[in-house]
């Protein structure tokens, strides 16, 4: 099942929004193309990556990131550490 139809069918289940779908697809489902664009963390860390003057909306940041894939699972991985590193806190939800 492609990613949006595997979040769409979770999401229909209340109580389960996007954020929850993209964390499950990206640790349970290890699914190698999710980038979780509604993830505060993976905001401030593309912002700040992509030198951005503000957040972008999870709809900027699926477009900026586009090129990233079939890899957007590391960039998040890769972005939350990034965060951390901005923040000078470990912040992989792992």
């Amino acid at each position: 099942m492609p990613n949006e139809d595997a979040i769409k069918t979770l999401t229909a289940v209340t109580g389960i929004g996007r954020w929850t779908a993209e964390m499950y697809l990206l640790f349970s489902l290890k699914r190698a193309d999710v980038l979780a664009v509604d993830d505060l963390a993976i905001k401030v860390a593309a912002m700040e990556l992509l030198g951005l003057a503000e957040r972008p909306t999870p709809k900027q940041l699926n477009n900026l990131t586009q090129h990233w894939s079939p890899y957007r699972s590391a960039a998040s991985l890769l972005l939350w550490s990034y965060y951390g590193l901005l923040r000078n806190k470990t912040a992989v939800p792992l």
